[in-house]
């Protein structure tokens, strides 16, 4: 089992002996420790040692520890880096100044060794979870592309999106919010971002971080977003009527196809590669043309009885349904504690969790302390219409918080 690489310490002090105590016992405790005297040799090795916690005396030679905070707070790589002020200044404007400029604590001497050991034990596993926090996840039946991008572009987020898909990966990069690179098999990046927006199944996970490279999307995100929405409008109003994609189809009448000249040459090769072991979705990922076309030929060859279906495989990204009165109690909660926009918080449910819209009725007038009226079948059936619609017409925007915020509340 491999060891972790011990946490680094980097502490800055003019007075040589001062710190030695303090130290010593982080060494003993496991930390990598370096000690410096002065702001300009701690900036100088900030940059090369990437320390993970920094100490620092406000009064400092050459650069004081107020200018080497801001220093550090300016630079990317250290910005999210915790510091803490070691002072023998008592006064408290000198605290409250301190902490404004972005301290993350501040200590006055003398101090107890352990004491100051427990706070940066805190500060860093506080830095640890945020950095958890950084990666989320989720389903695409839930959480489509355009979903995502709008929530990382409202948030001005960098990092890497990948999708999967059927055992396929995607991958899109953004900097500030921004989609500047589309990856996928052996597409050009506006191929792949055109691609991916069919993806309405499978998996997607986000890793916040700095994303270098050029720009390699030119379109703007809303130019982005207004194709990707066509192209899912299409995608879904060619699905009616078919089978599911993860239908195995079979043919129906192997002589019936050469008795229909209509068929042309690109329908017959999508009825020869009906094997009876391939998902109607392996055949529309692996045929060359564009998937809308050749969904649409799929549509038109199973209106013409040309194709069965064999059997439907089971998705093993099962749909997150919310029906115990556990999930039921946890949603109840976040809706009367949490979000205050009634509106907000129903399509935030119903966009996460596919939540039939019966039960969201009813959380919601849990939460406001309603008494909900039943609903007919046949209503029930075209309100779900309509959320569906709904949701197409106006796009929900989420920050990373409310993501977490979410994911938190039904663990």
């Amino acid at each position: 089992m491999a060891l972790k690489e011990p946490k680094k310490v980097l502490i800055v002090d003019s007075l040589p002996d001062a710190s030695v105590g303090l130290q010593k016992n982080l060494t003993g405790s496991g930390y990598q420790v370096f000690l410096v005297h002065n702001g300009a040799e701690a900036l100088s090795l900030a940059h090369t040692e990437q320390p993970d916690i920094i100490l620092s005396e406000v009064r400092l030679p050459e650069l004081d520890g107020h200018l080497l905070l801001n220093t550090i707070r300016a630079d990317k790589k250290l910005a999210q880096c915790p510091f803490i002020f070691l002072s023998s200044q008592k006064k408290v404007d000198e605290r409250i100044e301190s902490i404004l400029l972005g301290a993350d604590d501040y200590i006055t001497k003398p101090y107890y060794i352990q004491e100051v050991i427990a706070r940066i034990e805190m500060l860093l596993a506080e830095k640890e979870k945020r950095r958890n926090r950084d990666f989320f996840s989720g389903r695409l039946s839930e959480m489509n592309l355009v979903d995502i991008i709008q929530t990382l572009e409202v948030g001005q987020k960098s990092g890497i999106l990948k999708l999967q898909r059927n055992g396929k990966q995607g991958e899109i990069r953004f900097q500030a919010g921004t989609v500047i690179d589309a990856r996928y098999a052996s597409f050009s990046p506006l191929e792949s971002i055109d691609k991916m927006f069919t993806w309405t199944e499978g998996v997607f996970q986000v890793q916040t971080m700095d994303v270098a490279g050029p720009r390699k999307l030119n379109l703007s995100n809303q130019e982005i977003i207004l194709k990707g929405l066509q192209k899912i409008r299409e995608w879904e109003a060619l699905k009616v009527d078919l089978p599911p994609l993860s239908a195995v189809p079979t043919l129906h009448d192997l002589d019936m196809q050469d008795t229909l000249p209509s068929l042309s040459l690109e329908d017959r090769q999508i009825l020869k590669s009906i094997d009876g072991e391939r998902t109607l979705l392996d055949i529309i990922e692996n045929f060359q043309t564009d998937e809308l076309m050749t969904l649409g030929r799929l549509k038109k060859l199973f209106s013409h009885h040309l194709f069965k279906v064999k059997e439907i495989k089971k998705n093993v990204t099962h749909e997150n349904t919310i029906d115990n009165s556990h999930d039921k109690l946890h949603i109840s909660f976040f809706l009367k504690k949490w979000h205050q926009d009634k509106d907000m918080k129903l399509s935030l449910m119903h966009i996460f969790f596919n939540t039939p819209s019966q039960l969201l009725a009813e959380l919601n007038a849990e939460a406001n302390g309603e008494v909900p009226k039943s609903q007919p079948d046949k209503e029930q059936k075209q309100a779900s219409i309509v959320d569906k619609k709904s949701k197409m017409a106006q796009k929900v925007y989420l920050t990373k918080s409310e993501l977490m915020m979410i994911r938190e509340k039904l663990k």
